[in-house]
């Protein structure tokens, strides 16, 4: 997972090297590829992880960074 992993904060793309936004559209990719296979939508994914919608289309998207809290809830939830 990318360095920039944390459990709390607001960093955005915006603020993150190119290497980690390229690793964010990786697993964005691969996490909107799994979800599909399951049959889950983007909303039934974020409630059982416990976020937003759009935090999901975020993430997926690679345009939200991978916190710590979210990648045990995903590895969880599918």
């Amino acid at each position: 997972m990318s360095h920039h992993m944390q459990t709390a904060g607001t960093t955005t793309a915006e603020d993150l090297p190119a290497a980690d936004l390229a690793f964010d559209g990786q697993v964005g990719a691969a996490l909107h590829h799994r979800r599909r296979r399951l049959g889950l939508t983007a909303t039934q994914l974020a409630r059982r992880v416990g976020i937003t919608q759009r935090q999901m289309a975020r993430l997926e998207l690679g345009l939200e960074p991978l916190t710590l809290r979210l990648a045990l809830g995903l590895g969880a939830a599918l």
